[in-house]
């Protein structure tokens, strides 16, 4: 198995920009601290996120406005308009550094910080209703990647 890790490690430093190539690593340590899956990893957001494949996250490190404009577009709406400026993000669980306005009032991510979980797939109440409304809005991936560290498909 560690031979595997270093045979994928070395293809994906070889196929990364610098900034996705993890840069220094963090502890997983409990509240405050980022979260990475232990399995993969990679950095994940409380409700299943895997945010190196987030717009917000990716616009912080490459300072890229444009990207940071069509994000902003994309995840306004009715009644939550976004502002490119706003789309820039260290991570929900860093407790330094810059989030996306989402997550500064996130009910899953208050919920999960306030029970020390690095994630919602370690919650006895998994699926709850505030994870099911931030499912629904964000999209099948998180709530798949919950899945897998639960240990499911």
């Amino acid at each position: 198995m560690q031979r595997v890790r270093a045979v994928n490690a070395v293809a994906t430093e070889a196929i990364l920009p610098d900034w996705r190539r993890g840069g220094r690593r963090r502890s997983m340590g409990r509240l405050g601290r980022e979260r990475r899956s232990a399995m993969t990893d990679k950095l994940v957001a409380y409700c299943g996120l895997t945010c190196i494949d987030c717009s917000a996250y990716i616009a912080k490190r490459t300072n890229d406005w444009a990207l940071q404009e069509r994000t902003a577009a994309r995840w306004s709406g009715p009644g939550f308009a976004v502002s490119a400026e706003e789309v820039r993000c260290d991570g929900c669980s860093t407790s330094t550094g810059e989030r996306f306005k989402h997550c500064t009032s996130c009910e899953v991510r208050a919920c999960a910080r306030l029970h020390g979980l690095a994630t919602c797939a370690e919650c006895p109440e998994y699926r709850c209703d505030k994870l099911e409304k931030l499912l629904a809005m964000i999209g099948a991936e998180a709530g798949a990647e919950l899945e897998r560290l639960r240990g499911g498909p």
